[in-house]
């Protein structure tokens, strides 16, 4: 083998390596995105290649030809990684909260019920932004199956109702949940948890069991 095609397959190893490694920011491109991008590759060589008078010089090796495919999905790994993946995560909207010049932080306590006596955390909310995230510590695991925690958002300049925060889950521990207002809220005094049915209610009647108030 000459050391010419020597490095095309060092360099079709190299660029197979970079291409199946996750992007910097950690998270996993979706498989079906991955698969389309690998298949225009192909598609790509394929249409390429063939039409040259000599295509043995590419096609004829499978790997190089592949480099070539592996090398596309790189720079589309490449761009990918640097576009907006969409809403930020629970932890980085809770790092911007916390440095925000609009946003408040209101602490949790809990309410009469011992079970949720002893916990903890913040609400950190920004009307500017729209945009909000709890800590909790503490709460009690729930069962998905059976019941979910439902947040509620109290702000009397809007509406004398609550505006539904979101459902969720809790693990044991520590919990950082981004909250998801249905509605838009201006001035938003507390916000409270209540246990509900799987997926929530429109209008609560069971007890507040921690509640965040300024």
């Amino acid at each position: 083998m000459s050391q010419f095609s020597s490095q095309q397959d060092e360099y079709a190893a190299a660029a197979i390596d970079r291409a199946m490694s996750p992007p910097a920011h950690g998270e996993a491109m979706p498989p079906g995105l991955e698969r389309a991008i690998i298949r225009d590759g192909e598609d790509f060589v394929r249409r390429h290649y063939q039409a040259q008078s000599r295509p043995t010089t590419w096609w004829a090796r499978p790997l190089t030809a592949w480099s070539v495919a592996a090398v596309c999905l790189t720079l589309a790994l490449a761009q990918w990684a640097r576009a907006p993946q969409g809403l930020p995560s629970a932890q980085q909207l809770d790092q911007q909260l916390a440095v925000s010049a609009t946003a408040v932080e209101i602490p949790f306590k809990g309410m009469g019920d011992p079970a949720y006596a002893r916990v903890t955390g913040y609400v950190r909310w920004d009307d500017a932004e729209q945009s909000g995230v709890m800590r909790l510590t503490g709460l009690p695991v729930n069962l998905p199956d059976t019941a979910q925690y439902q947040l509620w958002i109290v702000d009397p300049e809007r509406d004398e109702n609550p505006v539904d925060g979101g459902v969720f889950n809790v693990l044991p521990g520590d919990n950082l949940i981004p909250i998801r207002a249905t509605l838009p809220v201006q001035a938003p005094r507390a916000f409270a948890l209540t246990l509900e049915q799987p997926g929530g209610v429109v209008v609560s009647d069971g007890p507040l069991l921690v509640i965040a108030s300024n």
